[in-house]
C-alpha cells in the first residue's frame, strides 16, 4: 500500500515536470523493462537504446496516464512499442560483409573466425526457421503480436498480460490463440517448402 502512494506521489510530481520522479519511477521497473525489449530485439545494445526512447516517451505521455492499468503495465507497453518500432526501423539497414571489410594486413576479417558450432547446412536450417518465426511474429497484427510475446516469449500468464494490455482475460485468451495458430501454419507451410527443396 505505502509503495502505490509513493508511485502515485511520483506520478503527480512528474506531471508537473519532475524529471527525477520520472527518472525514479522509470528505475524502478528498468530491469524487467529492459529484459522485455531484449527478448524482442535480442542485444542489449538496441534494448538500451529503446530504455532511452521508452523514458522520454514515458515523460512525454505521462499526462496521460489515467490510471486505469498498473504503471508498470503502461511502461511495458511504451517499451514494447519502442522494440517493435526499432526491430521495423532495422529491416532497412545496410550490412558490411566480414570477406570484404579486411584488418591491417588486407586479410579479411572472416579469416580469424573460427568455427565450432553447427555445420553450415544446420546452421542455416536454424537460421531460415529463425527468421521464418521473427517474420511470422512480426506479419500478426500489433494485438496478436503483443499478447503473443508477453504470454509465449516473457512468460507472463493470460490475466497479467491482459492487465498490461488494458483487455480483459478472454480477450487475452484469444489472442494468444489467434497467434499461436498463425505462426502454427506458417511453421508449417515453411516446414513443407523446406520439404520440397
Amino acid at each position: 500500500m505505502e509503495l502505490q502512494l509513493d508511485e502515485d506521489r511520483l506520478i503527480r510530481a512528474g506531471r508537473r515536470g519532475d524529471h527525477s520522479a520520472v527518472e525514479t519511477l522509470f528505475r524502478r521497473y528498468q530491469r524487467r523493462l529492459f529484459q522485455t525489449a531484449m527478448r524482442v530485439l535480442g542485444n542489449s545494445a538496441d534494448a538500451e537504446d529503446v530504455m532511452q526512447d521508452a523514458m522520454v516517451s514515458a515523460y512525454r505521455a505521462l499526462a496521460q496516464f489515467e490510471g486505469r492499468s498498473q504503471f508498470s503495465s503502461w511502461l511495458t507497453r511504451i517499451v514494447i512499442n519502442a522494440a517493435l518500432m526499432r526491430k521495423r526501423a532495422q529491416k532497412g539497414r545496410a550490412t558490411e560483409s566480414l570477406d570484404i571489410a579486411a584488418d591491417s594486413d588486407g586479410q579479411p576479417l572472416s579469416a580469424y573466425l573460427v568455427h565450432h558450432g553447427r555445420n553450415p547446412e544446420q546452421e542455416f536450417a536454424r537460421s531460415e526457421t529463425r527468421e521464418v518465426i521473427s517474420k511470422s511474429v512480426n506479419a500478426l497484427s500489433p494485438a496478436l503480436r503483443a499478447a503473443f510475446l508477453l504470454c509465449e516469449v516473457q512468460g507472463y500468464t493470460a490475466r497479467e498480460a491482459a492487465r498490461m494490455l488494458g483487455v480483459t482475460c478472454t480477450a487475452m485468451k484469444a489472442r494468444r490463440w489467434i497467434a499461436r495458430q498463425k505462426l502454427a501454419i506458417a511453421l508449417a507451410d515453411c516446414w513443407d517448402d523446406l520439404q520440397v527443396r
